[in-house]
């Protein structure tokens, strides 16, 4: 068994399969260091491929939630808080500057 499908299988409730930068990606809450993860299969079909690409900070978010909802073409992440509105992070994986867009 791959590394990454170990690290991705211990998480609790919060995950989602979407589309990231053109690949088949798992989103995935993390409880114990108040993270979203972003998980990349690199070849479909292959378990081996998945590679953990982003570890997004929630702290900074009011309701300390996050889900992706789409990528751009130059690698920002657009999502929601669950709540109130919708915030971006930058290609690097740190919220904008604007983060949270009401």
């Amino acid at each position: 068994m791959s590394e990454g499908k170990d690290q991705i299988s211990r998480y609790r409730v919060r995950k989602n399969l979407w589309v990231f930068q053109e690949f088949l990606s798992l989103w995935v809450k993390n409880y114990d260091n108040d993270t979203v993860e972003i998980w990349v299969m690199k070849e479909y079909k292959l378990h081996s491929s998945w590679t953990k690409t982003h570890a997004l900070p929630i702290d900074a978010i009011p309701t300390k939630n996050f889900s992706p909802l789409s990528s751009t073409k130059t690698g920002d992440i657009v999502g929601t808080d669950d709540h109130t509105g919708l915030v971006k992070y930058n290609d690097e994986g740190q919220l904008s500057g604007a983060s949270i867009l009401r």
